[in-house]
Parts: C-alpha cells; sequence; structure tokens
C-alpha cells in the first residue's frame, strides 16, 4: 500500500507540474498578446483568446492523464494502452464508469488519480476565472 502512495505522490507532483507549466506559457502568451486579443474587433478575438486558453488546459489535462494511463501500464495494473489511457480519464475526470477495475493490489491508486483531477480542474477554472477578469477589469479601465 505504501509503494501506491509513493507512486500516486510522484504521479501528482508530475501533474501538478505540467499544469504549472502550461499555466505559466499561457501567462506569458496572454501578458504579450493580451493587447492584440482586446483590439477591435475584441468581440471576436477576446471570446479566441478564452477558448483558446480553455483547449490549452485540456491539454494539460491531457498529459496528466497519459501521466496516470503509463504508470497504470508500467505496473501492471491494466492490460493494454487503450484500457489505461481510457480508465485514467474515467479516473482522472472522477467520472467513475467501474465498467474497468485495475489489479486489485493497485486499487489505492484509482483515488489519487481522482484526487489529482479534482485538483487539476479546480486550479484550470481559476486560472480561466482570473483571465476572465483581467480582460473584463482592463476592458472596464479603458472605458
Amino acid at each position: 500500500m505504501l509503494w501506491q502512495f509513493a507512486l500516486g505522490a510522484l504521479l501528482i507532483a508530475a501533474s501538478v507540474a505540467a499544469h504549472v507549466v502550461f499555466i505559466g506559457a499561457a501567462i506569458h502568451f496572454f501578458s504579450r498578446t493580451g493587447a492584440w486579443f482586446r483590439s477591435p474587433p475584441a468581440a471576436i478575438k477576446t471570446p479566441a483568446g478564452l477558448a483558446a486558453a480553455a483547449l490549452w488546459m485540456m491539454a494539460a489535462h491531457g498529459v496528466a492523464i497519459w501521466f496516470w494511463a503509463i504508470a497504470f501500464m508500467a505496473i501492471g495494473g491494466l492490460e493494454d494502452l487503450d484500457t489505461a489511457v481510457y480508465f485514467a480519464a474515467v479516473c482522472f475526470t472522477t467520472l467513475g464508469f467501474g465498467d474497468i477495475i485495475p489489479d486489485e493490489s493497485w486499487r489505492h491508486l484509482t483515488g489519487l488519480c481522482a484526487a489529482n483531477g479534482l485538483l487539476a480542474f479546480g486550479v484550470s477554472t481559476a486560472f480561466l476565472v482570473e483571465l476572465l477578469q483581467n480582460i473584463w477589469r482592463e476592458e472596464r479601465d479603458a472605458v
């Protein structure tokens, strides 16, 4: 059981690190291009920028899901890559269908994967809300 928590902690740390890199890249991108997104026609550019940021954060979630899938494969908890990716996505999003169950000796990892997903989606949501608030604040201050 301790190995599961150690592996889970490592995977959560890798996921958080990936999220930090993705958010840092998004901050860098929007700090350099934010004025362009708010310039006319801002009614088109601003939503496009927000959509791009949301898709970028979904890519960060995809990376974390792949970390978990590879781990489930490496420990022998699941038989093939397709099943491992599906299972990791179901756990990470806390959907939890229950149609696939890993080897019983590794079941504690599933809860850690779900906790990781909850944290990651919360951080992504906070980032997107902050981005939107900054855009609104700058648009309001420009008037």
